[in-house]
């Protein structure tokens, strides 16, 4: 078989994978049971002396994967909004902040505070329940617009 590009070997790999899955996962286990420890205690020690490195690598794949997000796009999205929480506009230097999504359809809307988000988190995203929150506290507390 010839092969054209990375996609194509990528393609017959997962093929090739997959019609010999079993023979994969005894290897797995045959490798796990002679070096789990040895390999256990390789991974720890490449984790203590690559901590930074590993931690980009770690928040790099997690704001792919959950995000479809890049490093460089969730710069841009702080960036844009001048590194504050669209809703409470506290400074990120001061807080961490957390990237708010539609959790129906997966899109980005921007990066809040922590308790910005989860107030609109405890409000099932409900834009009905965020009004008549807002009603509430105008009408309890007498706050005229």
């Amino acid at each position: 078989m010839t092969l054209i590009n990375g996609l194509e070997e990528k393609k017959y790999k997962r093929e090739y994978y997959l019609k010999n899955k079993d023979k994969y996962k005894a290897a797995r286990k045959r490798r796990q049971e002679l070096y789990g420890d040895e390999i256990k205690k390789k991974q720890r020690e490449w984790y203590r002396a690559n901590r930074a490195k590993a931690r980009l690598a770690t928040k790099r794949n997690r704001y792919k994967k959950e995000y479809n997000l890049s490093l460089d796009d969730l710069d841009k999205l702080l960036k844009s909004q001048n590194n504050c929480c669209l809703i409470c506009s506290i400074d990120f230097s001061k807080t961490r902040y957390n990237v708010d999504h539609n959790h129906i359809t997966g899109k980005v809307r921007g990066a809040l505070c922590n308790s910005c988000n989860r107030g609109i988190g405890f409000l099932k995203d409900n834009f009905e329940l965020l009004v008549n929150a807002a009603k509430y506290i105008q009408e309890k507390d007498n706050i005229s617009v």
